[in-house]
């Protein structure tokens, strides 16, 4: 028994204390491994771009944010989309508040008739419907928004879910309060045939004017698939979206893009922190065998 714990001692000696998967780290992102970093995927389309620019979202119009923090309202275009019916029951919003901070609450849904958020929102980058009837999806269009509600449909729409769709197909996204945005890719696919586009990202630091930062032009059918490397910052509190136009009125568009989160003042861990780590294990180990010996010999 007294040979089986040593060799288990010494076996244990060789495994690190700070583990780190330095081969991928973007699945440590993912995880959760990486202090002060977090993977944002964003998606959206416009089904219906016409000749001068839109915003690349499901309302196929120039998107307008709202103008301050702000109570809203979320509504359906389907009657079934009521708790206990065959549509969607309850959606969750996802925004900013005044404080350019994260924020989330679940609303459960009444049809056509608004229902108010208990939070104010600056800004709101995605929603989702949670629990639904036997339909299994939400059966109309769900807007959050403001001003008068008719047949579902408010007056200043600020987020969109398409039927069916389950989740917002919104580009835009600001970075919250505290954090650096570093965009690591764009992905641009253009789906109706015989047409010429032209699609762009834009951001609007707090306060400035839109700066138009890439810029894309395709035909039908193209994909195009642009890494940055390194990654492009984007500073805290700015906007980012991405607009389109087609040559004749009609083009369908997707825009997918991937960005890390930096929070300011984590802590990096580094080579040496994990060396560091490491030494001290194997200062713990190496005392605790040592104690071990000396009580055999004793016996």
């Amino acid at each position: 028994m007294k040979y089986k714990v040593l060799l288990f001692l010494l076996l244990l000696m060789s495994v690190p204390m700070v583990l780190g998967d330095y081969q991928d780290p973007d699945l440590e992102i993912s995880k959760g491994n990486v202090p002060g970093h977090w993977r944002v995927h964003k998606f959206g389309h416009n089904e219906a771009l016409s000749t001068n620019f839109e915003t690349i979202w499901s309302g196929s119009v120039i998107y307008t944010y709202p103008p301050a923090a702000t109570l809203m309202n979320i509504s359906s275009s389907d009657v079934d989309d009521l708790v206990g019916d065959t549509g969607a029951w309850n959606v969750t919003v996802y925004g900013l508040d005044a404080g350019y901070n994260f924020i989330n609450e679940t609303l459960q849904l009444n049809g056509q008739n608004p229902v108010p958020t208990t939070l104010q929102y600056l800004r709101v980058y995605r929603m989702i419907t949670r629990k639904s009837g036997s339909t299994g999806y939400n059966e109309g269009i769900i807007y959050l928004g403001t001003g008068a509600v008719v047949a579902g449909a408010p007056a200043n729409k600020y987020s969109i879910i398409d039927a069916n769709y389950g989740q917002t197909m919104q580009t835009m996204f600001t970075i919250p309060d505290g954090f650096t945005g570093y965009l690591k890719r764009i992905g641009i696919t253009c789906y109706t045939t015989n047409k010429a586009f032209e699609v762009y990202l834009r951001t609007r630091p707090e306060g400035e004017s839109w700066l138009r930062k890439e810029e894309y032009h395709m035909i039908s059918g193209q994909t195009v698939e642009h890494p940055f490397t390194p990654p492009m910052p984007i500073a805290s509190r700015t906007d980012i979206e991405f607009m389109g136009k087609v040559d004749v009125a009609g083009g369908l568009t997707e825009v997918n893009y991937d960005l890390v989160l930096v929070e300011d003042g984590y802590t990096l861990v580094t080579d040496s922190v994990q060396a560091s780590g490491n030494t001290t294990l194997y200062l713990i180990l190496f005392l605790m065998l040592m104690g071990f010996v000396a009580m055999w010999r004793g016996k």
